[in-house]
Parts: C-alpha cells; sequence; structure tokens
C-alpha cells in the first residue's frame, strides 16, 4: 500500500467553469489525488474522450443571462462513456488557466475526464483527477474492474502526526502504529488498525454515510479532527488520514504594571534553543482571555521559553517590549506547565506613520500598496492603498525598526511594477516618509 496523505494545493477560483458557481474571485483549496475508486462515486461524469476543438465563451452563471468571465467550453468525442455521459460528443467547461483552476486541455490530446455537473452543464479543472491518458493508467485499470463482484468498499488511510524539529523548527511527518480507527454509521461500525508506517484499511464496507473517530494513543490526541463521507456504491473506496496532535499544554496569566489582567495579549512560545524564533502563531499561539489568562494547547515535548513581544503581531494595535518568563521548562508526554504570572511594563508608544508615494516625475502615485515589515515581526502589517494625492498612514511603534515597502502595478502584459523601500527606525514622531516608486 502506498502512502496516501494527500498533497493540497492553493490556486485562485474566479469563476464558475468547474462547477462550483463562483461569482468572484476567491481562493480555492483542493485535494488533488484521490484515487480512482473514490473519485469516481464523487464526480458527476467520467468518460475517456479527445478534444475536437475549444472555444473561448462567456461563462453562464447561475443562470444569469450576462457573465463578466472567460472560460473555455471543450468539445470531447467520446471513446469511452463511464458514467454519467451518454452518445459520443459531450461539452465540458474549465477556466482560462491563469490562476482561476481551469484545466490546460490541448486539442487532438486524449484525457480522462472527471467533471461535475451545475446549471445544465459539465465543469472540471486542476482540482479534479482528470488528466491526460498516457498518465491514467491506474484509472484504466479501476474502470477495468467494475464489473467484476465486490462485497463492499474499502476505506483506507494514514494517521500521523507533525513534529517540529526545535533546532530547525521544520515539520516532521512521524506515522503512528497501532491506532485504532473506526468508521461509524447506520449500516454498523468497522474498523482497522495502522501498521508500522501508520496506513490502515478497513474492508467490506457497505454504501452509507459515515463518521471517522480514532482511538488515540496516550500523548496523543484527535482533537479537532472531524470527517463524515458517504459511500455511494459497493466498488467505491474512501481515503481518510488522520492527523493527532499532542497533548502537551502551557498556562499562565499576564498583567500590567499595575498588577491587572490584560486581555487581547498575544503570548508566545519558543523553543529553549532558538529563543528568537517562535513556533508560528498559526500553528501554536494564545491569546489571553478578559482574565489575563492563557493557554497554548498541542505543544510537543521539548524545552521551551514563553513571552511576549518575540515577534510583532499583524496590524497589533498595542505592542509591548519584549517580556519573558523566567528560565526555561521542559514540556512532557501530556505534561500541563503553569507559567505563573507575567508583569509587562507600559506598552510601547504608538504613532501614525504618514507618507506619500511619488514616481519618477514627482507625481503623486494613487494606488500603490504599501506595508511595514519589523525585524522582529513575523508577519507585515496588511497593506493600505495610497490616495489619490498617494498619501498613506500606517502604525508604528517607539523604538522598532521597520522597512516599508510600497508597489503598484504599471503594466500586465508583461507584468511590472514600480517599487521602492526604505528601512526606518522609530525614534520619537516620525517624519513625513516620501518614496519614489521606480520600475524594477
Amino acid at each position: 500500500m502506498t502512502s496516501i496523505l494527500r498533497r493540497t494545493v492553493l490556486v485562485t477560483l474566479t469563476m464558475a467553469a468547474i462547477g462550483l458557481g463562483a461569482r468572484d474571485a476567491i481562493a480555492c483549496t483542493c485535494v488533488v489525488g484521490g484515487p480512482p475508486c473514490q473519485e469516481f462515486f464523487q464526480a458527476d461524469a467520467v468518460f475517456v474522450g479527445t478534444v475536437r476543438s475549444i472555444e473561448v465563451r462567456k461563462v453562464p452563471i447561475d443562470g444569469l443571462r450576462v457573465s463578466v468571465y472567460d472560460g473555455q467550453l471543450v468539445h470531447f468525442t467520446i471513446e469511452r462513456a463511464e458514467r454519467g455521459v451518454q452518445g459520443i460528443e459531450t461539452d465540458v467547461w474549465t477556466g482560462m488557466g491563469v490562476g482561476d483552476c481551469g484545466y490546460p486541455f490541448k486539442p487532438g490530446q486524449r484525457y480522462v475526464v472527471y467533471a461535475g455537473r451545475k446549471d445544465g452543464g459539465l465543469g472540471t479543472g486542476i482540482c479534479s483527477r482528470t488528466r491526460p491518458i498516457g498518465e491514467a493508467s491506474d484509472d484504466l485499470a479501476y474502470f477495468s474492474s467494475l464489473a467484476a463482484r465486490v462485497d463492499g468498499a474499502r476505506v483506507f488511510g494514514t494517521v500521523a502526526y507533525s513534529e517540529r524539529d526545535q533546532a530547525s523548527n521544520l515539520s516532521v511527518r512521524r506515522p503512528v502504529a497501532d491506532v485504532q480507527v473506526l468508521i461509524r454509521g447506520s449500516a454498523g461500525v468497522f474498523s482497522g488498525i495502522t501498521d508500522s508506517e501508520g496506513r490502515y484499511a478497513i474492508t467490506r464496507v457497505p454504501p452509507g454515510t459515515y463518521k471517522t473517530d480514532v482511538l488515540s494513543p496516550l500523548s496523543f490526541s484527535a482533537r479537532g479532527f472531524s470527517s463524515t463521507f458517504e459511500i455511494k456504491d459497493p466498488r467505491a473506496c474512501r481515503v481518510e488520514d488522520v492527523w493527532l496532535a499532542f497533548t502537551g499544554r502551557v498556562a499562565g496569566s499576564v498583567v500590567d504594571a499595575a498588577g491587572r489582567p490584560l486581555p487581547d495579549v498575544r503570548v508566545e512560545i519558543a523553543p529553549a534553543a532558538t529563543p528568537d524564533v517562535p513556533v508560528p502563531y498559526f500553528i501554536l499561539g494564545a491569546t489571553t482571555r478578559s482574565n489575563g489568562q492563557f493557554e497554548f494547547v498541542d505543544v510537543q515535548p521539548g524545552s521551551y521559553v514563553v513571552g511576549v513581544g518575540l515577534t510583532g503581531g499583524m496590524d497589533q494595535t498595542v505592542e509591548y517590549p519584549r517580556t519573558m518568563f523566567p528560565g526555561s521548562i521542559d514540556v512532557g508526554k501530556s505534561d500541563r506547565v503553569e507559567m505563573g504570572t507575567l508583569r509587562l511594563p507600559e506598552p510601547l508608544r504608538r504613532y501614525e506613520l504618514k507618507g506619500v508615494t511619488v514616481g519618477a516625475d514627482g507625481i503623486p502615485i494613487a494606488g500603490a500598496s504599501v506595508s511595514l515589515q519589523g525585524r522582529r515581526f513575523s508577519l507585515a502589517t496588511s497593506s493600505v492603498r495610497t490616495g489619490v494625492d498617494g498619501s498613506f498612514t500606517l502604525p508604528a511603534f517607539e523604538g522598532l525598526a521597520y522597512t516599508i515597502r510600497a508597489y503598484v502595478n504599471v503594466s500586465t502584459n508583461p507584468s511590472r511594477q514600480a517599487s521602492a523601500e526604505q528601512t526606518i527606525t522609530i525614534n520619537g514622531e516620525p517624519s513625513p516618509i516620501r518614496l519614489v516608486l521606480v520600475v524594477r
């Protein structure tokens, strides 16, 4: 059995051409690489065909008469209709292939197509299992096996956890053996046990709706994991990958200089070996509650330091000087470590950093994007757009050094930008900034 932890790709979806009915540009996250036995029964139509021709048309969206989105209507000659289509020809919508999930079909080429149905038409894209015929040996083999008698579907996957190397701060996947995975549904409860590579398989699963549960081993938790799925056919399969979390916890409280609880303060935790490289906030972070208390969860075993101001936050309204709990702590498996109380000094003074963007000719540039990146900031501020007079305003804090960056698109074909950056340190009321944007 090969590893089936699936890859995730992030693309920009700007149209309804793949059967999702989107009206605006959004980011779409999709899982790519599910096996044929799963994708076959998820798609509304599956066929093998050759592209006769491709037309660029406005995409029909939710029955609207006028659409602002261009799409490709791909005309196919059907060689082998597997599911959801009839006859010898069909049409399939897809995007243009510039950040819109469009599949790059080519006239005269043969494909295995997995398509969804929306508003009476078929659509596909790069998030589907659609692929050239030369890359579809597994698909063709599965199609040929469908006539064979089977006694139930197969649910399989991998159970693993993510461990960060405290020296490099990089994440490493680790499989977990001897974990019992249960799927529960109206047809009953079925189970499997992971092997030394964290893999499991459950066979003879009747059609129905199921929920996946995991009997987590000591020092791990399936907190936050939830999955409900449907088996539509006894010849189908389902990939159910499970990520476990550590159960270590670190708690404490934060007060101000007068001893009053401080809410909404971002506390950070970092490996003791690399105190200037905190665990990324989006992976492990804690913000104080109304009573000043905080708690980190899912902390892996290791030695840590904890404090406020290790890095700066995104668009913070208040920043404090770097202040640490004394010493380091050791977190073992399933430990809950109580840090006590951290008293913070007065917050850093907040200023408004004002400026203007101009071109090489000195004329103000409207609509430029401007942001700040701090040396101890893990994230830049959200960008602001300059006004009609090229002006902008951003928050900045006393004693901190920043790089201020600005850019504006000057052409799209080819894509070109005019940009500028400048490094500043805030010591008292900042002077206005003048950024001259030039084409790089």
